[in-house]
């Protein structure tokens, strides 16, 4: 049996993992590349998706696993003949992060960072009462 206090850790560190990814998607998303063409692959950012995964043991559930895959994102082409990214045309390659789904994945990533951090300090509380009576 896997206690409620491991799953409730691994939880949190998932969720960590999602806002390291989600800051990391808000940070880079004014930054551009190269248009890809044939022969050449664009330098342009993609952003960074988390998916999770339930862990089991014994064919229990024993927490959860996030794992970062690269987004949908793809990028944007845009003109901007003065960036050092620009091909002859003056377009650059931009990233499709889209701030409002960064925006939504932050407020959902806090929220169940606090459903563990609540979970956490329960099962706490549950076995201090469980000593007490004990002792």
């Amino acid at each position: 049996m896997v206690d409620s206090i491991s799953i409730s850790l691994s939880g949190l560190r998932a969720q960590s993992q999602k806002l390291g990814t989600t800051a990391n998607n808000i940070a880079n998303v004014s930054t551009a590349g190269i248009v890809p063409e044939e022969g050449n692959t664009s330098t342009v950012y993609q952003g960074q998706a988390i998916d999770f995964r339930s862990i089991q043991v014994d064919g229990e559930a024993a927490g959860v696993l996030a794992e970062a895959r690269e987004g949908a994102y793809g990028y944007s082409v845009t003109y901007a003949p003065d960036s050092p990214y620009a091909n002859a045309d003056g377009n650059i390659a931009v990233p499709n992060v889209d701030l409002t789904t960064e925006a939504v994945d932050l407020m959902t990533t806090e929220l169940a960072y606090k459903a563990n951090i609540a979970a956490l300090k329960t099962a706490d509380e549950m076995e201090r009462a469980l000593l007490d009576t004990l002792a």
